[in-house]
């Protein structure tokens, strides 16, 4: 769909993530759900529990989440689990 980009929505309300949908989901569902695609909502294709790391953490530790969880982008969030960015926007150092 995307060529190996991965295009990630990051669902937020007030006070915390509630998940991620990245374009593999999307794609999926409109080859496995063509009958009722138009009809979903962002809870059908998101995943409840995006892999994340504090805000404070080092790079070394999300590398080796990523690693772990075969992903390329991770969720940096802050004590209160509200999305700040992805790990993947940031190249060197601290998280912050």
């Amino acid at each position: 769909m995307s060529n190996g980009k991965c295009g990630i929505t990051v669902v937020v309300d007030k006070s915390n993530t509630l998940g991620v949908s990245i374009d593999g989901d999307i794609g999926r569902a409109m080859e496995n759900q063509q009958d009722r695609f138009i009809s979903l909502l962002i809870d059908d294709l998101m995943s409840a529990d995006p892999k994340s790391i504090r805000d404070d953490d080092i790079l070394k530790n999300a590398q080796s989440l990523m690693s772990e969880n075969n992903t390329n982008t991770m969720l940096a969030v802050n004590n209160d689990g509200l999305f700040l960015w992805r790990s993947t926007d940031v190249r060197l150092g601290y998280l912050r």
